[in-house]
């Protein structure tokens, strides 16, 4: 029996989506992605080339899980429609809190559990991977982990109806780090804390995209939707878990926005924001 040897990539890839929790609604995340590959060397004397790693594995991750709104079908609240082009999902989660989502199926995925966390992604992509890896490579294993940080972080879900990618899909998210520093370049815990317990698990709409408010059984709902490049998209939330801000919710647009509203709310001169969306990427506002 031939030695197995195994190959791994630290930090292959980022994803950033959104995933519907019982409790807590939609929810925003990023993780990084570690890989690992055992098996037997080929007639190059490796297991398989970095390079159809980084470009080939790093596609099938991209094209499961990023910037997708991930659904789990055995969640008893919610119920899951599909049509040749949709996914329809209605129901409720926390304490009765309704919620509305229909998107073009790309920008969806099921996972036939009762919770999406790790194993459950880590489990769906892996399959995935698996049927375009070559005949040499035995085993496949994939690690998911939250950016290191000790500082405030926020869970935030949204949607970029003129970006051009996957940006586009109305439901989909990020873990971020966020540093603020006052006019004496101090770094300013306080106010990091107090809007990451803001915007914890929040949606992020813009002005633009609102259809309409209206109550459902006694609960505040907005109704954002709107036509893109992929489709028709809706997604009506709760008011509570909602933040309006006046225009497109691109990072650079959150950032100026998060200064402005602490500028105004704190009266803090020369104040500056460095806002991540996700993993080693953001925007700096002053």
């Amino acid at each position: 029996m031939a030695q197995l040897t195994t190959l791994f990539v630290e930090h292959l890839s980022t994803i950033d989506f959104s995933y519907l929790d019982a409790q807590r609604g939609v929810v925003g995340e990023s993780l990084i992605i570690d890989i690992e590959l055992s098996g037997e060397l080929n007639d190059q004397g490796m297991i398989y080339d970095f390079g159809h790693i980084k470009k080939m594995i790093k596609h099938k991750i991209d094209e499961t899980v990023d910037h997708q709104f991930v659904v789990p079908s055995q969640l008893s609240s919610i119920n899951i429609e599909t049509d040749t082009c949709h996914h329809t999902i209605t129901g409720h989660y926390g304490a009765g809190l309704p919620l509305f989502y229909q998107a073009p199926q790309q920008a969806t995925t099921i996972l036939d559990t009762p919770q999406v966390d790790i194993p459950s992604i880590k489990q769906h992509i892996e399959t995935h991977i698996h049927q375009a890896l070559p005949d040499n490579v035995k085993g496949l294993s994939l690690s998911f982990r939250p950016e290191a940080t000790t500082g405030s972080y926020y869970h935030y879900s949204h949607g970029l109806k003129h970006h051009q990618g996957n940006c586009q899909r109305i439901v989909h998210g990020h873990r971020s780090k966020l540093l603020c520093f006052d006019e004496h370049k101090t770094r300013r815990s306080d106010l990091e804390q107090y809007w990451c317990q803001r915007w914890q698990d929040i949606y992020l709409g813009s002005e633009a995209d609102i259809i309409k408010h209206y109550q459902h059984n006694g609960v505040e709902m907005i109704q954002f939707a709107y036509q893109s490049q992929q489709g028709f998209f809706q997604v009506d939330l709760p008011q509570q878990q909602v933040e309006i801000i006046p225009y497109d919710t691109t990072v650079e647009c959150i950032t100026r926005y998060i200064v402005q509203t602490l500028r105004q709310e704190h009266g803090i001169k020369n104040l500056q924001v460095k806002n991540y969306e996700g993993v080693d990427k953001g925007a700096i506002y002053r």
